[in-house]
């Protein structure tokens, strides 16, 4: 992958036939991936070692270890075995369909 600045924060990645518009600023890329997982991504990475910008610097604080320390503080406990499991009788009969395109709806 190649990165080519198009602007102080903005970068057009390019990954053989495909291309993404990376913004470091925003933390965004037209691939979506970087603003969903709020966590850069190739795109992102490229941009940012091209260009000399740490990668930790990019990263939702919820991935750092304090947060995950904290996450996982408190006790969890096991589900136990699903054929154990009584769910909620509306959530029993609910039917969820899925389309043509891969969206659901219920």
């Amino acid at each position: 992958m190649n990165a080519f600045a198009i602007g102080l924060y903005e970068f057009q990645v390019k990954d053989g036939r495909y291309e993404a518009i990376v913004d470091l600023e925003n933390k965004t890329c037209t691939c979506r991936e970087f603003q969903l997982d709020q966590l850069p991504r190739a795109h992102a990475f490229t941009a940012m070692r091209v260009h000399n910008v740490p990668y930790e610097s990019k990263c939702s604080k919820y991935y750092k270890s304090k947060y995950l320390m904290i996450a996982y503080s408190e006790l969890i406990h096991p589900v136990g075995d699903q054929s154990d499991w009584i769910p909620p009788k509306d959530v029993c009969y609910e039917v969820v369909y899925i389309s043509s395109s891969g969206g659901l709806f219920y």
